[in-house]
């Protein structure tokens, strides 16, 4: 699979899978005006379940990647935090020792 493909299922939204089950059931209807209903009878519970799962997954990675960008930002603000700490603690230590001496 291509790298952009791979990034194309990793963003995959919910809109994105409601767009691909219009376009398959625009299909549908010209396989059934074409053939007959018996002609995607078998096919479409299997490609409706599919698209199903396909809606959940969409939700789930929508979900993870909401929560990673959330755990991105905490971590930014800790390391602030940390660098901060860090710096107060330098200077408490310079001012430690000038007392010191």
């Amino acid at each position: 699979m291509s790298d952009k493909k791979v990034e194309d299922c990793v963003t995959l939204s919910t809109v994105d899978v409601y767009e691909l089950a219009s376009v398959i059931g625009s299909q549908f209807e010209k396989l059934i005006d074409s053939y007959g209903p018996e002609s995607v009878s078998n096919l479409m519970p299997t490609v409706i379940r599919v698209l199903e799962h396909l809606e959940e997954l969409a939700k789930f990675s929508e979900s993870e990647r909401a929560e990673t960008v959330e755990l991105k930002f905490t971590i930014e603000r800790l390391l602030a935090e940390k660098n901060l700490k860090a710096e107060e603690r330098i200077k408490y230590e310079k001012v430690v020792c000038l007392f010191l001496l």
